[in-house]
């Protein structure tokens, strides 16, 4: 499978807040072990 688009996280703005994680199709954001926002390496 080809990605057709690249997750980017600006780490420096995040909040840690989780918003995006409950907004994100298929689970490809989860919140990692810095309290930040951490995209996986699943295609979307």
């Amino acid at each position: 499978m080809t990605n057709i688009a690249e997750l980017k996280i600006d780490t420096g703005k995040c909040t840690g807040c989780g918003l995006c994680v409950k907004v994100c199709p298929g689970s490809i954001i989860s919140i990692g072990g810095a309290g930040k926002a951490a995209g996986g390496r699943t295609p979307i």
